[in-house]
């Protein structure tokens, strides 16, 4: 009967982890049956929460360099962290749990799937998660997880360059950038406009809208200077032709990136759709 005199947290709380915490489980109900509580549940989750922390720390003694993985590095121990929460009865400690494994999961991959199950979680329980401790958390989790999905989507398509990192928390401009990428124009096999999308789906906002501006702006730039050559020939007919040549050189190379740039686009839409869009710019209705 010692166990039951001496505080079971005292024995147990360094010994657990995620993996043995579920063995415990009758031993944590029979001692508190004897104890005679009734609080069952409670300890349930306070030991459960000190397997996590026992866990998360042995995780990160044995972690490497930080570098972005494309890959998870232990898909087991995030399957063990999400067994252990179903233990879990109160949702405010069940969110904290998954809020804690998020951010101390290696960069790349596994922070990307351990965000998305604390994500998950909020987005199905949250009215539930009454808490005033976890407000600001559910906030974050809810505005981080779009951000670290993108960045890991910006690595594992390799544009993980530093401008277009800093830019993960600004989707639309982010998506501007992509457009304007010079890997358009050299014909690569990446395919931005699938890139475009996932990114857009994440941060819940219509890509159709960014591609629809930058076509005017693209198509309407190439337009005026194709009526501003006339009225550049006449004005300067006269004037030095090499001057002159340089000058229309560069206009024609940056109208051809504009139309290659927009073709690009125009050649993920339904090709009827887009014929649309082409005759209403080349035809606007009068007034």
């Amino acid at each position: 009967m010692s166990i039951v005199e001496h505080p079971l947290k005292d024995t147990l709380d360094s010994e657990l982890n995620v993996d043995n915490c579920e063995s415990w489980f009758p031993l944590i109900q029979m001692h508190t049956t004897l104890k005679g509580s009734r609080d069952v549940s409670q300890n349930n989750d306070y030991f459960c929460m000190s397997a996590v922390k026992n866990s998360i720390a042995e995780y990160k003694s044995k972690s490497e360099i930080e570098i972005w993985h494309l890959q998870p590095t232990n898909n087991a121990f995030l399957k063990s962290i999400l067994r252990l929460v179903k233990h879990v009865h109160n949702l405010s400690k069940a969110f904290l749990i998954l809020y804690f494994v998020s951010n101390y999961a290696p960069d790349g991959a596994d922070q990307v799937e351990a965000s998305y199950e604390c994500y998950k979680f909020v987005m199905t329980n949250e009215k539930l998660i009454v808490d005033p401790k976890c407000q600001e958390q559910l906030k974050k989790i809810k505005r981080n997880y779009p951000v670290i999905k993108t960045q890991h989507l910006l690595h594992a398509y390799g544009l993980n360059d530093d401008d277009l990192i800093k830019l993960v928390e600004y989707p639309s401009e982010l998506i501007h950038r992509l457009y304007h990428h010079e890997i358009i124009l050299k014909g690569g096999k990446l395919d931005i406009n699938t890139l475009v999308k996932e990114i857009a789906e994440l941060h819940d906002i219509k890509e159709e809208k960014i591609q629809f501006k930058l076509l005017q702006m693209w198509l309407s730039f190439t337009s005026d200077m194709a009526s501003s050559d006339n009225t550049l020939l006449d004005e300067t007919l006269y004037e030095d032709q090499n001057i002159v040549g340089t000058v229309g050189v560069e206009d024609m190379s940056t109208a051809a990136e504009n139309v290659k740039r927009a073709n690009y686009i125009l050649a993920s839409w339904p090709k009827d759709v887009a014929v649309q869009f082409l005759i209403g710019h080349m035809y606007p209705p009068e007034g």
